[in-house]
């Protein structure tokens, strides 16, 4: 029994943990890409995981009052994707927010 005991225990506490990778690039750097690619004032921004992939995700208000969306990777501080904010795309989003919201 003790044995059993002392192998669980092992496993346990050298098994890689599950949690969520930690970015290494920092909000205000990936703000500063992020505006640099499409200068505008910033609407919003958050950590996400998309595709996979853990981003940073600015939404930013051009002159031409537009809203454009850039990711940015949080591990390499790449430019992931920029892609204009529309009103069905925002629904989207908010759809998919309330969804990991209600799994927390």
């Amino acid at each position: 029994m003790r044995t059993v005991l002392t192998l669980l225990l092992t496993l346990a506490l050298t098994q890689p943990t599950l949690a969520k990778p930690k970015p290494k690039i920092t909000m205000a750097d990936a703000k500063s890409t992020a505006l640099k690619r499409i200068p505008g004032k910033l609407k919003s921004a958050e950590l996400e995981t998309e595709k996979g992939k853990l981003v940073y995700s600015f939404d930013i208000i051009t002159d031409a009052k537009k809203i454009m969306e850039v990711q940015i990777d949080a591990m390499t501080g790449e430019v992931v994707e920029v892609e204009e904010e529309t009103p069905e795309h925002e629904k989207q989003e908010e759809q998919k927010d309330r969804k990991r919201a209600a799994k927390k």
